[in-house]
């Protein structure tokens, strides 16, 4: 067992299986795919399987010295180390970007964000924890343990789903938001109901919300 089994098990398939609902198996042939924050790159993987070329990064390179491990030494695909609060820029763009549970480990989640569009040709897949208020201008600093799937720096910042759909209309992207009851797993919430003011410090995972968005 391995540091992204147990609870991220059924988190990983859940997340996975909503995008094949949407999509299908089909479209992800022949694509390629940028996963950020991939940790040890199991969704990502997942993608592999059905004809995905995909692209790892992580902030921690010890995740992708284990990936290589896992895949041995002289494994085919490209993994990059990069800390997504800094200034990354790959400059190239992929049919599909895949950015699950990593914007909220970030202190400069707008200009990632903004970054993460700028390198998707037509799908970016958004799931993170938020904050639960309706104010599209709030968000909260969250100082966050240097364990091994939290914040790099050391502070993450979550804000509500308003505001960052409020910063993606911004980009002039697209986007459809998903609060389905299917996403859900025992440490994860979809279907929660928004509260009207300024509450829900950390919640442990619970808030969570899930977008399409197309460029």
């Amino acid at each position: 067992m391995d540091a992204f089994d147990g609870h991220y098990d059924d988190w990983r398939q859940t997340r996975y299986d909503k995008i094949i609902s949407l999509f299908g198996a089909d479209y992800f042939s022949g694509k390629t795919m940028l996963e950020l924050g991939c940790g040890l790159g199991k969704l990502g993987m997942m993608f592999d399987k059905l004809g995905t070329k995909v692209t790892f990064t992580d902030g921690r390179p010890e995740h992708l010295d284990n990936f290589s491990k896992l895949y041995g030494k002289h494994h085919k695909y490209e993994t990059i180390v990069m800390d997504q609060d800094g200034k990354w820029d790959l400059e190239r763009k992929f049919d599909i970007v895949l950015h699950t549970g990593v914007l909220y480990h970030l202190k400069n989640w707008q200009q990632d964000l903004a970054q993460a569009v700028k390198h998707t040709k037509s799908v970016m897949i958004l799931e993170t924890e938020v904050a639960n208020s309706s104010d599209d201008s709030y968000e909260f600093k969250q100082e966050e343990m240097p364990y091994y799937d939290q914040a790099l720096n050391g502070i993450g910042i979550r804000p509500s789903a308003a505001f960052i759909e409020k910063y993606l209309t911004s980009l002039g992207v697209a986007f459809t938001r998903y609060d389905d009851s299917d996403l859900n797993t025992t440490y994860h919430k979809y279907d929660w109901p928004v509260f009207s003011g300024h509450v829900g410090e950390f919640a442990g995972g619970k808030n969570r919300r899930f977008w399409i968005v197309r460029v």
